[in-house]
């Protein structure tokens, strides 16, 4: 999950970077545990993992939201990313290319779900989130 707010060491990624050679926004390879929200096609400038999978998950947010998530809540953190100007945009966009072709209400619950995993899958311990990524 990691890989939803910046790119993982070792791993190559295709799409549009920044002069640090980073996106604003990253995708993942799809999970079974989120098929709503697959899609087989990333829009330019999502970073994506490049010859390892099929199916990705667009990041729910940009790399900036992230960064804020040490500094909130688990629930606030979920509140600013689906209350983000962006967030009806990856919904529209996932709504429209997912491979399993759910509704709107269930992208935005699997979507907060996915928020909130990686919240604490990312938070579990203190050396676990990197700043720099």
């Amino acid at each position: 999950m990691k890989g939803l707010s910046g790119p993982i060491e070792g791993m190559s990624y295709t799409r549009s970077y920044d002069k640090n050679h980073r996106a604003k926004r990253y995708a993942i390879p799809a999970l079974s545990a989120y098929s709503a929200l697959a899609v087989d096609y990333t829009p330019y400038g999502i970073a994506e993992p490049s010859g390892i999978c099929t199916y990705l998950i667009l990041a729910p947010f940009v790399r900036e939201e992230a960064h804020m998530m040490p500094e909130q809540p688990k629930e606030r953190f979920i509140e600013l990313v689906t209350s983000s100007e962006t967030f009806p945009y990856v919904v529209e966009y996932v709504n429209q290319h997912s491979i399993n072709k759910a509704s709107k209400e269930q992208i935005i619950a699997d979507y907060r779900r996915l928020i909130g995993d990686y919240y604490d899958a990312l938070l579990k311990t203190p050396s676990s989130y990197d700043e720099n990524s």
